[in-house]
C-alpha cells in the first residue's frame, strides 16, 4: 500500500510538473500571439524611442480611478532627470520637488487602472504557478509590474508612481502621494524589477514598459504639450 502511494505521489508530481511547463509555454505564446498588433502599431516604435531618450515614465491615479501617465522631456539634459532619481532614491521631498520634469513627448490625461486588468485576466492558475518558478521570465515581471502599479496607486487618494529604466534589463518604480492639504508630495516605497532574456521575446526593456503603457492608454495619446 505504501509503495503504490509513493509511485501515485511520483506520477501526480509528474504530471503537475508536465503541467504547469505547458502552461507557461502556452501563455508565453497566447501573450505574444494576443498583443502583437501593439508591438505592430505606426507608434509603438516612436514611444520606444522616446523612452530611450527619457527613461522615466510618470504616472499619476486620482480617486483610485482616473489618472494621467506622461513621459517626461528632459530636454537631452541627463544631469535634471538623474538629480531628479536621486532625489527620489534618497527620498529627499524638497530636492524630488525641485526636479519634477515637464510633460512633453508623450501624454494622456485620461488613463484607467481597469485597462491594466486586461492584460492579467487571461492567466491560468497553472501559467501563474509556472512563472513563480520560472524566474525572470518577461512575462511573470510584466505581470508583476502591473499588478504592483495597481497595487500603489490604489493606496491614497492622490498617487503617483515614477518608472525609472535603468538598463536593458532592469527598471525601478518609485511612488509618491499627495495631499489636498499640504504642498509638495510624500515620498513611499520603491521596487526594482529585472527581465530575463528568451529567444521568444524581443528582451528589450523599453519595449516591455512601451507595451505597458500602451495598454494603461488605451493606446491613445494627447497632442504633446507645447511650450
Amino acid at each position: 500500500m505504501k509503495l503504490f502511494q509513493q509511485k501515485a505521489f511520483k506520477i501526480f508530481i509528474v504530471i503537475f510538473g508536465a503541467l504547469v511547463i505547458v502552461s507557461v509555454i502556452i501563455a508565453g505564446i497566447g501573450f505574444q500571439k494576443n498583443n502583437k498588433f501593439i508591438f505592430q502599431l505606426s507608434g509603438f516604435e516612436n514611444l520606444v524611442s522616446s523612452l530611450e531618450k527619457s527613461k522615466v515614465v510618470t504616472i499619476f491615479c486620482i480617486a483610485h480611478y482616473l489618472g494621467s501617465l506622461y513621459v517626461p522631456d528632459f530636454n537631452s539634459n541627463d544631469e535634471n532627470r538623474n538629480m531628479w532619481i536621486k532625489a527620489l532614491e534618497s527620498k529627499d521631498e524638497n530636492s524630488s520637488s525641485d526636479y519634477i520634469p515637464k510633460p512633453g513627448i508623450f501624454r494622456n490625461k485620461n488613463i484607467h487602472l481597469d485597462y491594466l486588468k486586461c492584460v492579467l485576466k487571461d492567466y491560468g492558475f497553472f501559467a501563474k504557478i509556472g512563472f513563480w518558478f520560472k524566474r525572470n521570465h518577461p512575462v511573470k515581471t510584466i505581470l508583476e509590474i502591473i499588478d504592483f502599479l495597481q497595487s500603489q496607486l490604489m493606496k491614497h487618494q492622490i498617487s503617483g508612481s515614477v518608472l525609472h529604466i535603468i538598463d536593458e534589463k532592469t527598471i525601478k518604480i518609485y511612488n509618491v502621494s499627495f495631499s489636498c492639504c499640504t504642498v509638495g508630495i510624500g515620498l513611499g516605497s520603491s521596487k526594482s524589477f529585472e527581465f530575463g532574456s528568451t529567444k521568444d521575446f524581443s528582451n528589450r526593456t523599453f519595449e516591455y514598459i512601451a507595451f505597458i503603457v500602451m495598454n494603461l492608454t488605451s493606446r491613445t495619446f494627447d497632442s504633446p504639450i507645447q511650450e
